[in-house]
This record gives C-alpha cells, structure tokens and sequence, in this order.
C-alpha cells in the first residue's frame, strides 16, 4: 500500500543509496534479495541489466534496457505510475508507488516500487535503485476482506445482491460479462436471475441441458476454460454452447451444505483477456461467501413467506366466522321468503299473473340461498357427509360436462394416474371444487388456450389434483387476494367472488391444502392436495328416501326469528300438518310438558340464551325417542356428533324448500 515500508526493502535501498557501497557489495545485495533490484541513469533509462526483472517479467535484455521497461507496466496505471516517476526524477527525491506489471505467466499483478537517488560528490543525482516488490497476494487478502463485508453488506437487501456481487468479482479481475445461474428446487431448470453480457441477451429459464452452465452444476467442480479446451469439449459432445461462445471462461458452482444452489460465471470475448488459476481459486473462494448470503436470504424470504400465509389463513378464519353469522342470520331470512313464497303459490295456483310475480321473488331468493351456502361453505371446517371417495372418478365426470361445454375454444388435457389412491370425503364437495377452478381458468382463456388437468399421488400419503390453464394470469396483489369471500375482478353480475373462496373451504375441511401460483401473461397453476386414504372401501349406493307425505303431524317449531315462526307453520301446513311455535328453548320445553302428543320437534340450532343444542339435551331427558329434526345451516362437529350417536335426531339445511320439508318430516317419523 502506498506510504507503508516494505517488509525488508529499507535496509537494502539504504545501503544501495550510499555512493561508498563497494561493487561487490552492491552484487551481493542484488543476488541476495528476493526482490526485483534494478538501476538506471539520471536521465530514468535503464543501463545496466537485472537478472530479477527479467526472470519475472520475462524480457530479454534488449527489451528492457533504456526504456523497455514502460511496456511491463499495466496500461491503465501506466501514465499515472510514469508521471510519478518523472516528478522524482525532477526533484531528485525518493519515489514509490504501486501498479501493475507483467508477469511471465502471462498476468498482471500488482507491484510496490521504491526508488532512491544516488548522488554524486557535487549533490548532483547520477544514478537510481530501484526495487520491485510482488505484493499482489497480499493485496488480494485485503480486497478479499473488503469484498467478504461487501457481500455481508449486500446480503442485508435483496434487490441488489447479484448487482454487488457483480461489483466485487469486478474488483478482481475483468468481469464485464458476468452472470448467476440457479437451479430451482426440482433440479431441471436453471433460472439467470442476473445476467449482463454484450454479446447475448439475458436467456429465459431454461431446462437442463449440456451448456457451459450445465457443466458446473452437474460436475459440482469449478472450471477455467480456454478456446482449446472448448472446442474439445464441444468436439467431444460434452458441451453443447448456447450464444457467442467466449474466449476465457471460469464458472463455479455456489454450493451450500453439498446442495449445489447454482453457479457463477465471468466470461471475455477479447483476446487480450485471460482467466488464470488464481482468478477461478478466487471465484470459487467469494462463491463460497455468496452462497452462504443467498442461503441466508433465502430463509429470510421463506420465513417472510410462512408469516404471510399465516396471516392470510388467521385473515379467512377471521372472514370465515364472520360468513359464518352472516349466513345463519341470511339463511333465516331467505327460509321466510321460501315460505311465503310457496305458500303463495299453492294459495293462488290459478292466477298466471300474480304466479309469474311470485315466481320473481322465488328465484331472487334462490340466487340468494346459493349466495349464502357459498358464504356457509366458506365458513366450513368438517365435512357434512364424509365417505371414501375416488377421486379420478369424481374428476372424469366433471371432464365429460367440461367437454361438451367448452366449444371446442379451449383444448383440454387430462391426465389421470392410475390406482390413484381414494380420499375421505365429500363427492358433491369435490366436483363443486373442481368445476369452480375450471371455470375460472376457462374465464382466463377468453381467446382461447388450454385447460391442463393432472392427478397423481404424492410422498407423504397425499393425493394431488392439479388444474393449469394458459390464460392471462394474475397480478401479485390479485394472487394475494383470490381466495378471500366476495373479491372477483370479473365485470358486475358476471361472477359473485365465493368460487376460490369455496375451494378454498372445502380443501380445509378435507384436511388439505390449496395452493395458487400465477403471473401475468404466463397463466395460473393450481394445486389442491389431499391426504390420501389407504384401502379405503368405494362408497354405497344411496338408498332412495320414500316422498310419500303419510299422516298429518303436530309439528312443534321452536325458533327465535320471527320471520321464520311466521312463515314455516304456513309453509308447513300445506303438507297437511298441524304447527305450534315456541321463540325460544325453555319456551318450546314447556309447551312439550303440557302437550306430550307432540309428533316432531323442529329445532333451530342458533338461538340466543338456551341453544338449540342444550334444548335438545334437556328435551332428551324427557323424551328420549321423540323425532327431532334440527334446522341450521352450518353442521359443527357436536351437531355431527348427535347426529352419529342419537338415531331420532335429523338434520335439514336452512332456507330449505317444501319439498325437502316433506322428505325430512316422512324420514323422521318412520325411524
């Protein structure tokens, strides 16, 4: 470094200075030293030869007398490293400085030259010593320790890292054409997350092939190639080049733990440029520093990504309570206009026109029960009829619909593995779920593309269904969004934002997971995943429920809306029974104690104070095989258990229709 003595140079540059130095003594001192020794006139040409400076530099005497020696001198120090020695030759006063000269191996490296001036009896300057010392290695230590906290530093933010690391190799050596190249985690494709060349454009992600690239991150090894050692690697099929093949090139790989995560290159396209061997031992040395930092931030960004889609699912559980009140509440709501409805329906049978106003207001509130079991199935964390389910089958019956739909716009690709093993399910859940996913990527295509469909099994006993489409993709903040109750970016009436939402539920209450990955322009690839279920038993046909109305009932409706205790007793009554209401659970239990001849009870399960559930419980106290049919829209696991253990208790979906009324009501009673 400029101003720092020379470990051993001072001593011999002293008494090199000395105009009593004897001849002999001045060899001596010159064949000792380890150094570059050399001597010149006042003028700074070189009379006299130096077997050291020839040694390392490898010129011949002719070539460095006089003033040979300016050729070893780097080009881009040379005017910097001339004017300062002609200042001292000026003054007269010692010089020294640092650049880089010529080297025999054929590379630059880095010098520390001192020089002093020799004077005669008059104080006049007559000659100069000089001395060359080779601090090259030592530098390399220093600009590595800068380079190191430099990568330390860069690792610290994510944006710049490759753009750092390409300004430390360039500290270095030549490095104008630098790229970094890493292997995703399925190992076939290699990804150039950064890539500056001036010959080639930065490539796409590509799949394994046999490019220099390849060579490193198969190998595991780094490599310093030449033109030769190219053209006999292409020669030999090992090497298949992609882009302007360059003159030198060194790749290493960036390997962590013995996981090869990728591989850096620098490559010259200049005849004038030459990698050695301690430039690819210094690559490979700061690869090992930037692997560690990319390994780091992986981590980082794997743990950002965790935290995120923690607080995404805390974000749908939190939206899915609220659907979940919503629903119930709408769902009352919905059962009152039902009712009035159809009894209107039956009390004016006649009359079209009031039938086609009436008929209005029962489809509105179709559309809106849809809406709100949307909303229920979002809000769902149990299945409701769980049974050992193929799912190959479920999904080639949805593809025979999907066929005959997509007008031939739309290219479909199945795939389905054989043997897949069965899941615990619902069929009629499933096949919703799938339809909706292909409904979207349909909506995606609008000009056109293809729907890829792929089921198979995975490690860990799970069962993958995936659904690919080449549509238009989606922007980050859209993917962010996608699965959450009511957002859609479909136009207005086109599309009601519960269709993600729904697989969303469904795959949880599955006990398996939903995952999106999307981009603009590149299309959306979804992967929903469930736990496969070992030897499983193929589901029973369901036996067929008898419609038949039978006797009239006393029914006893305990509800706390009103709008439901004022509208199902008419609904009710058109199937020929008889109905008393209750507002609440000790209401409804007081009634039964004066009126024991009670036929079914029919329960809302959400009632404020005394639920529907504690109602039962006590009800059961007193009348254990009384017919019970609970009223909800929402099974949670203790109503799925009664359900399994008490064999007088049913269940009926709210708003539900007369027609369901009268099958549940039959089924009680025939128990």
């Amino acid at each position: 470094m400029a101003g720092e003595p020379m470990d051993g140079a001072e001593p011999v540059l002293d008494v090199l200075g000395t105009v009593q130095a004897s001849e002999a003594r001045y060899r001596a001192l010159v064949e000792a030293s380890a150094q570059i020794v050399w001597t010149c006139d006042a003028r700074g040409r070189v009379t006299e030869d130096s077997p050291s400076w020839r040694a390392y530099t490898g010129q011949t005497p002719g070539e460095w007398l006089g003033l040979g020696f300016e050729a070893c001198i780097h080009p881009e120090d040379r005017l910097r490293a001339l004017e300062t020695w002609h200042r001292g030759l000026r003054e007269g006063r010692r010089v020294q400085q640092e650049y880089r000269l010529w080297h025999h191996s054929g590379q630059w490296r880095w010098n520390h030259v001192r020089a002093v001036p020799l004077l005669g009896p008059g104080g006049a300057v007559e000659s100069w010593v000089g001395m060359n010392m080779d601090i090259h290695d030592r530098l390399s230590a220093q600009r590595m320790q800068t380079a190191l906290y430099g990568i330390s530093e860069a690792a610290r933010g994510l944006g710049d890292l490759y753009v750092r690391i390409h300004g430390i190799i360039k500290a270095f050596m030549p490095a104008e054409n630098f790229y970094v190249a890493l292997l995703d985690p399925g190992g076939d494709t290699v990804r150039f997350p950064y890539f500056v060349d001036e010959n080639d454009a930065p490539p796409p992600a590509l799949r394994m092939a046999r490019g220099l690239t390849e060579l490193v991150l198969r190998s595991g090894a780094p490599w310093r190639l030449d033109p030769d050692r190219i053209e006999e690697l292409v020669r030999g099929g090992t090497v298949v080049l992609r882009g302007e093949p360059p003159l030198d090139w060194l790749g290493v790989p960036l390997s962590m733990d013995g996981r090869i995560l990728g591989m850096l290159a620098v490559q010259s396209y200049r005849g004038d440029v030459h990698y050695s061997q301690s430039d690819l031992a210094l690559l490979q040395f700061v690869s090992g520093q930037i692997a560690a930092s990319l390994e780091r931030q992986r981590a980082e960004e794997e743990r950002k990504r965790l935290e995120a889609d923690l607080q995404h699912a805390q974000k749908l559980e939190s939206l899915g309570s609220l659907a979940g009140g919503v629903a119930h509440d709408m769902n009352n709501v919905l059962g009152a206009i039902h009712a009035v409805t159809q009894t209107l329906k039956a009390a004016y049978a006649g009359e079209d026109r009031l039938l086609g106003s009436i008929g209005t207001i029962e489809r509105a509130a179709v559309r809106g029960r849809d809406l709100v079991k949307g909303l229920a199935d979002f809000a769902r964390k149990d299945l409701r009829e769980a049974c050992a389910v193929d799912l190959n089958e479920v999904v080639g019956q949805e593809c025979e619909l999907l066929s005959r739909t997509l007008l031939q716009r739309v290219r479909l690709d199945v795939a389905l593995e054989p043997g897949l093993p069965r899941v615990m399910g619902e069929p009629g859940a499933l096949g919703s779920a799938f339809m909706n996913l292909c409904v979207n990527a349909v909506d995606a295509m609008p000009e056109g593309g293809a729907l890829v469909i792929r089921t198979r099994s995975l490690p860990g006993d799970l069962v993958e269904l995936a659904v690919d489409d080449t549509g238009q993709g989606m922007e980050p903040w859209v993917l962010q969004r996608a699965m959450e109750p009511f957002y859609t970016t479909k136009p207005y009436g086109k599309g009601t934002g519960l269709g993600l939402a729904m697989v969303y539920s469904t795959a949880k209450a599955h006990g398996g997971t939903l995952t999106l990955d999307s981009r603009p322009g590149e299309g959306t690839r979804v992967r929903l995943r469930l736990p496969a279920l070992a030897g499983a038993p193929a589901p029973a046909a369901a036996e067929p429920v008898d419609t038949d109305p039978g006797r009239p009932l006393r029914i006893l409706l305990v509800d706390d809306d009103d709008l439901i205790r004022d509208a199902a007793p008419e609904l009710l009554e058109l199937l020929g029974h008889r109905v008393a209401t209750a507002s609440s659970g000790p209401e409804g239990l007081a009634m039964l104690d004066l009126d024991p001849d009670v036929d079914v009870v029919l329960l809302d399960v959400n009632m404020p104070g005394m639920s529907g559930l504690e109602t039962l419980a006590l009800l059961r106290e007193r009348h254990p095989r009384l017919p019970v049919i609970l009223a909800t829209g929402f099974l949670g696991d203790a109503t799925r258990h009664l359900l399994a253990t008490d064999p007088h208790l049913l269940a009926l979906a709210k708003p539900y229709t007369l027609e369901e009324a009268r099958v549940r009501l039959k089924e009680a009673v025939s128990r």
